[in-house]
């Protein structure tokens, strides 16, 4: 099955591949493969990775990326922050409002189980005011601009400023937030704190208080452990 995942993707990464070598894409003049026309198309994919191995590079990267999106639901952006370890069974998507004291609450909960090993963590900024906008902007763009987004949580959620503002990283901390408000929509979050844990492509909602038992209680449920 990787084998094949990784052909297609490979596949898609050959610009001549994909464009059909020059053939004429539309199924009414596509005409029907024979087994040896099949063989021939495999061997000249071969040849091709062969002689343009970066082909191949490019498509593993491709195809993990999508397998790393598909195991959090596509609820874990790649250029969003995370905590904790990166191959963890379980990702919990926080998503957080730092003027929120209870959200604060539960990012410290979050933050152990993370340190712990047992979760990894997919920071979403969801700012509910104004005030809140400013915060999480100079969060994600400290994050974009120089990766310490960390260092800006742990202020934050101490209750403490955050070190002084990236300027730089505002724009992609502005369509973070606008993403991050498109996905809790959808999963219907009304209310924060919330999170979402996922675990073997399953997924669980919790809202309001967030504690380390009420996370676990979910991993198990999620693992079908009662």
């Amino acid at each position: 099955m990787l084998a094949r995942a990784i052909l297609i993707a490979a596949f898609a990464a050959s610009p001549a591949l994909a464009d059909g070598g020059g053939l004429n894409n539309s199924s009414s003049s596509l005409p029907t493969l024979t087994r040896a026309d099949r063989a021939a198309i495999v061997d000249d994919l071969v040849e091709r990775l062969r002689s343009n191995p970066e082909i191949l590079v490019e498509a593993l990267l491709r195809f993990r990326q999508a397998e790393r999106e598909d195991g959090a639901l596509g609820l874990a952006p790649a250029d969003a922050p995370t905590t904790g370890p990166t191959r963890a069974q379980v990702t919990v998507v926080e998503f957080v409002d730092y003027a929120c004291e209870p959200c604060r609450s539960a990012g410290l909960v979050l933050d152990g189980l993370a340190a712990s090993g047992e979760i990894r963590v997919v920071h979403r900024d969801l700012p509910l005011s104004a005030d809140s906008i400013e915060i999480a902007a100079t969060a994600l763009g400290a994050h974009k601009g120089a990766g310490r987004y960390a260092e800006f949580r742990t202020a934050l959620l101490a209750g403490r400023p955050g070190p002084a503002a990236y300027a730089d990283g505002r724009s992609f901390a502005l369509a973070a937030m606008k993403r991050t408000r498109s996905d809790a929509a959808r999963l219907g979050v009304k209310t924060l704190p919330a999170a979402a844990v996922i675990r073997d492509g399953r997924m669980e909602i919790l809202a309001g208080e967030i504690t380390a038992r009420s996370v676990r209680d979910a991993v198990r449920r999620l693992g079908g452990e009662g």
